[in-house]
This record gives structure tokens, sequence and C-alpha cells, in this order.
């Protein structure tokens, strides 16, 4: 993968006494001079609109042509070659389309992007890629994350933790083998380009330029989810990871207090019936988005049949939780049937495999099947984005907000432009 070579550097280090010394994120993003790399789709062919004056192609860092107006990019064997009508501009196995306009914009089918835009050959076409400004990126991710209307200090809070959560992983690029660092789904965050900006998306942005979440002098992995259910887990309940300082389980009540152990299918389920109403995701909130209130509390039927055939043990006799996280999570579920039994373990296969919201729930067998009742929607780490949705709309400032979810970690500039 090429690294952005061509432009002075927008950002600058500041001193930080709590940054510890050869901090490897901070470096990541600093030797970026603060350009990413995001996946935003794939073709045989694609039409690259550039705005402004024209365009520099750029192979190895190097100018390899120009254009004006609308260029082509289109995969052949191991190189793309960039093309304006019948002419030829410039081949290679990735090259960058580069606006000549300072603040110019690439097009790519319905989206825009600001910055460049990357072809690299896949063999089976190009893989296209938007080589952005970090901060640029989130103007354009925050809507798709936590909602374009959500209260400023909410989107403040998302904007510090998905800044976190990206310099944090340019240390090792989830899809770097790919030529990039991050795709724009879920699996990395959604991100739309300019399409997905507003007024207050961008002024969340600029309002926090550099800031950072930093746990044990390191920027922090600050995930972020959708509906915690009334309390977060910690990344090494979810995840194969150790304990990480900074993301702990925490009561979602707007005071950054431990989470109380659920860790028995008796408290897991006294906890979700109670469905408390002073929980910050509690979605009798105001501005709680109605797409939302189906996950605070979830129910699910499934028939013996469908459960035994998922499992794959002949006809159903029972199912139960086997270990149980303490903050209510299920790491390890067992199906047994009449052909034996299989135990399903960790968060996501377990709820890919029945297809919940979460992997927060109590299960019961019953006359009619299998009942999965259940909280919140995602995984659960980190910064939950309905509490802090509600946290701000109680006047909860995005400081307040952040040390509820990281009550471990603190704030902290580590650039500017």
């Amino acid at each position: 993968m090429q690294e952005p070579t061509q432009g002075k550097s927008p950002l600058d280090l500041l001193p930080n006494r709590g940054i510890a010394s050869g901090n490897t994120a901070q470096s990541a993003i600093l030797a970026r001079k603060g350009w990413i790399r995001v996946y935003v789709g794939s073709s045989l062919s694609a039409q690259v609109r550039v705005s402004g004056d024209g365009y520099q192609v750029l192979i190895d860092g190097h100018s390899a042509g120009s254009g004006r107006g609308n260029a082509t990019v289109t995969g052949r064997g191991d190189n793309v070659v960039v093309s304006q009508g019948r002419q030829n501009i410039a081949s290679g196995h990735e090259v960058t389309i580069v606006p000549t306009l300072k603040n110019g914009i690439v097009g790519i089918g319905e989206h825009n992007y600001r910055g460049r835009l990357v072809a690299i050959a896949s063999g089976k076409g190009i893989s296209l890629v938007n080589e952005v400004m970090i901060d640029d990126f989130l103007k354009g991710m925050l809507d798709a994350e936590i909602g374009g209307d959500a209260p400023m200090e909410a989107l403040k809070a998302q904007a510090i933790c998905a800044r976190s959560e990206l310099i944090r992983k340019l240390v090792k690029p989830p899809h770097r083998v790919n030529g990039y660092d991050f795709c724009n789904s879920t699996h990395c965050m959604v991100y739309k380009g300019i399409s997905a900006e507003n007024t207050a998306c961008v002024q969340a942005v600029n309002e926090t330029l550099g800031l950072a979440l930093i746990a044990n002098g390191n920027v922090l992995d600050a995930v972020f989810h959708n509906v915690c259910g009334g309390t977060t887990a910690g990344a090494e309940e979810v995840w194969d990871s150790d304990p990480v300082e900074g993301l702990v389980p925490v009561l979602d009540n707007g005071h950054g207090r431990s989470a109380p152990n659920l860790s028995n299918d008796r408290d897991a389920a006294s906890f979700i019936n109670s469905a408390d109403s002073s929980l910050c995701c509690h979605p009798s909130n105001p501005t709680y988005p109605n797409y939302a209130k189906k996950y605070f509390r979830w129910e699910k039927n499934m028939s013996a049949e469908q459960v035994a055939r998922i499992a794959g043990v002949g006809s159903l006799r029972d199912i139960r939780v086997i270990q149980r996280m303490p903050s209510g999570r299920v790491r390890k579920l067992q199906v047994t049937g009449t052909r034996g039994a299989k135990v399903f373990e960790k968060e996501l296969p377990i709820r890919n495999a029945f297809d919940l919201w979460s992997g927060f729930f109590v299960v019961d067998m019953n006359s009619n099947g299998v009942t999965f009742r259940g909280a919140g929607n995602g995984h659960g780490v980190g910064l939950c984005q309905m509490g802090a949705r509600s946290m701000a709309a109680r006047g909860a400032k995005y400081t307040q907000i952040l040390k509820n979810y990281f009550p471990q970690a603190s704030i902290q500039r580590i650039y500017k432009p």
C-alpha cells in the first residue's frame, strides 16, 4: 500500500504529559499526515467525477499525467488504466486521482467524497478507495452511525470516539492487506461521504479537532454500539482479548459507575425484566429515534426444529447458557439434542447463529419452542449511542458523556491543524 506523500502535513504534535513517549497510535496518524484510506466500492470500470480545474494522476507518489473533467478507471489484469475519452492518461497497479483544486471533490456513482480517489487492481477489476483526511471522514460518518439529528453534545462524543478508534487501529489497519485501512460498512464504520454530511455533524467534528480518548498513556480504541440495554460490556467479555483499560462494564445511568455482576441467569433475567426507566438508553428518553426503540428490550421465539437445525443435533432436548460474563453477555451457549450437543462460543457467533440483536439475553424452552429475551443492540462495548443521545438531551456535555462510558480514560488533544 502506498503511503500518501504529497503535500505538507496538516498536523503538528503537541507536547502532552498524558501521552506515553513514542505513542504508536499518535505516531501513526502523524506519519500519515492525517490521511486515511477507506474502501468505497469495487468495479470492472468506473467513471470518476472530479470538481474544479482538473486533476493529477499519481503513481508511486509521482505525477504520471493529468486531465480535466471526468476520468475513467478500468481494471486490466494487474493494472488500472486511467483514461479520458479515447486517450489513456496513465497505467499502474495503483493509481491516485488528485483534484487540482485544494478542496476538490471526487465522485463515484451516487456518492461524492472529499480528498482523493485511489484505484487498485484486484485481478478481477478494481478496488475504489477514498484517501481522505481523518476529520473529513468523520464528517461523513456521524450521521450514519449516531444520527445527524442527535443533540450536539452526543455528536461531539461520537466524533471523539470514532477519531480515537480510527487512530488506534492505524497501528494495524484491519484491511491493510487489501491496500486500504478501513471499509465503509459496520465492520469498520459506515461512511457515505459528503452526502451524509450536515451542518451539525461538521460542527461537531470541527469543535473537537484533534481530541481523543487516552487510557494508560495510549490512544484508546474507543468502540461504540447502538444500544447497551442498561449495562456496557468489557472488551474481554466480547472479543478474544485481555482486559483493556478504558473499556470496562458500566451501569448506563449517567454516573460512570461499575456495572452490577450479572454473571448468573437469575440476576441477568431480573435486570432484563426490570427495564429500569432511569437508564440512559431507555426509549422513553427525549430524542430517542423510533427505529431504535425495539432494541432496548426484545424477544425472539424460535421453534425447537429451527434451533436443532441450526445446531445440527437432531431433535432438541435442551438449550442453556453455560457461561455468562459479568456484564450479562453470553459467552457460551449449549444446545443438546438426540444426536449430541453443540456449544456456541463468543458473542458475535452466537448472535449470528440465532439472528439476535445482542449477546445480552436469557433463554428458555417451552411448549412452543425456544424464547430468547434480551436487551440492547450490538456488542455492548464502549459508547452506547442511544444512551449518549439521551444524556445530551438531558443537558450533559460531551465530557460528561464520555466520562460515563469511559471512566478510566481522559480526553486530550493529540494533534492540531
